[in-house]
């Protein structure tokens, strides 16, 4: 019987930039958490900085050394996703991997904001 997946058996990722959706609670603060441990330069892209600002300290307490940036990015919003990619893009030459974690679920009908267009 082969060994199952864990944690454990992600490898060094130094020098990676990742960027996790919702990343301030649940399964994407675990998976966060997890790549900090492996090097990696961690962006917890959040629709609420007061709660990714909490995540981040959680992560940076844990492991202190290290590196995690937090990012407005409301998906609801189209002027929030293009902010968020422009600054992305001031700061960092390229992104190896976006984790989209963020969702919600049993809201009701409504459309995103056009304003940017």
């Amino acid at each position: 019987m082969s060994e199952k997946w864990a944690a454990k058996n992600i490898p060094n990722l130094s020098g990676k930039v990742f960027t996790v959706t919702g990343a301030n609670s649940g399964i994407g603060f675990e998976t966060a958490k997890e790549f900090a441990r492996k090097g990696v330069k961690n962006i917890l892209a959040s629709r609420n900085l007061d709660k990714a600002e909490k995540a981040s300290v959680k992560i940076e307490k844990e492991i202190p050394d290290t590196a995690v940036e937090i990012m407005l990015f409301d998906l609801a919003s189209l002027d929030s996703i293009n902010s968020f990619a422009t600054e992305f893009k001031k700061k960092y030459d390229h992104l190896d991997v976006l984790v989209n974690n963020a969702g919600i679920m049993m809201v009701p009908y409504q459309k995103t904001a056009l304003s940017f267009l």
